[in-house]
């Protein structure tokens, strides 16, 4: 997620229609614009539902976000983040493989695929999708993670440790950056710091 650990098949997106704005209607522009917007704020109030975990609220409403907006890829990310929380793994899919069909560079829906391979024992295919997530994004910690959970149950412990290590260098990079800008307050420093120790000292232990 983003890129989420997913837990996850037949609800299936609305198939993306041509955008087009006609002479004959001057007002049509000004609707898709509208609607594209209400888009985008319906997919942030889901976003606050699927954090809080309220994941039949969050698919509800970013059924209709994709309803006002199917050519909007983040949308149709998160919908297959609901779904393979809910265990819907081939719905799930389908919206990952839809925001990738409308942004091939999408690096969190390309990870989130993954997920889906890897909670189907296909390991090959997981691997393959974290890879191409880090190609198009070398920085995105999950994608690390993900890659580093594949290795580690294929017994590749040496490439797992690395690729944790390698998440957990960019989390903590993020989160120091959040808190020079003042979006992460100073009394959380702390507890990174001792999440950092430990974690070091664990993935050490472990290799």
């Amino acid at each position: 997620m983003e890129a989420v650990c997913l837990r996850f098949a037949p609800w299936k997106p609305v198939p993306a229609k041509p955008h087009t704005e006609s002479n004959d209607h001057p007002h049509a522009g000004t609707d898709a614009t509208t609607q594209r917007a209400d888009a985008a704020q319906r997919l942030k109030d889901a976003c606050d539902l699927l954090r809080l975990g309220k994941l039949d609220e969050a698919q509800a409403v970013l059924e209709a976000a994709v309803g006002l907006d199917p050519e909007n890829a983040e949308a149709h990310n998160k919908l297959g983040v609901v779904l393979a929380r809910k265990g819907r793994l081939d719905e799930a899919e389908t919206s990952f493989e839809r925001a990738l069909a409308l942004n091939p560079r999408h690096a969190a829906a390309m990870s989130n695929l993954g997920n889906i391979y890897k909670e189907k024992n296909m390991l090959d295919r997981a691997i393959q999708c974290y890879n191409m997530a880090l190609s198009i994004d070398p920085d995105h910690a999950t994608a690390h993670h993900n890659l580093g959970v594949v290795y580690r149950q294929m017994g590749m412990i040496d490439r797992a440790v690395a690729h944790f290590k390698q998440a957990h260098r960019l989390q903590v990079r993020g989160f120091v950056g959040e808190g020079r800008t003042g979006v992460m307050g100073g009394r959380y420093l702390w507890l990174l710091v001792v999440a950092a120790f430990i974690l070091v000292y664990v993935l050490g232990f472990r290799k």
